[in-house]
């Protein structure tokens, strides 16, 4: 495999995991707002 196309495949799959855990990230702090809203604690949404 060229060292290019190795490259950009290495470049997009770790751009790919990044926003993976970004993705995952937002989805857990919303998950965790809405629990504290439901339980009415807004000190900690």
């Amino acid at each position: 495999m060229p060292v290019e196309l190795q490259a950009l495949i290495t470049a997009g799959y770790n751009e790919g995991a990044t926003a993976g855990v970004h993705f995952f990230t937002a989805r857990n702090n919303l998950y965790w707002a809405a629990e504290a809203i439901e339980a009415e604690d807004w000190a900690d949404a």
